[in-house]
């Protein structure tokens, strides 16, 4: 059984000003894991921060991942409406696809999802 960890959150891409400017407030990917392992419901709250090395899209969804496979045990995940998609390339300034290679920082809730 493989698992990712995928950050579940509803707008808070789009509103990139509700994320924390202080870097040091920011989790990794590998400290996202240890707080959800280290949590009694599997779950941890907060602002994430990595570098977009994959992207993909399915059904409804879009993602952004911090690993290049997705099912890498390490992969943080950003999951949003595909729908929201030109909502928020319209507030970045660029299409998400030039978000690949850069380092992005969200809000939102991490927890493992089986895949």
């Amino acid at each position: 059984m493989r698992a990712t960890l995928m950050i579940a959150l509803a707008l808070s891409l789009a509103a990139c000003s509700a994320v924390s400017t202080d870097p040091q407030q920011w989790l990794t990917p590998t400290e996202a894991i240890h707080a959800i392992n280290a949590s009694p419901d599997k779950a941890a709250r907060g602002h994430f921060s990595f570098v977009v090395q994959g992207m993909g899209e399915r059904g409804d969804w879009t993602f952004l991942n911090s690993e290049a496979d997705y099912r890498h045990p390490d992969c943080l995940t950003i999951r949003l409406r595909t729908a929201m998609v030109p909502a928020l390339e319209q507030r970045l300034g660029v299409s998400l696809s030039a978000l690949q290679g850069r380092r992005i920082a969200v809000m939102g809730q991490a927890r493992r999802v089986r895949i």
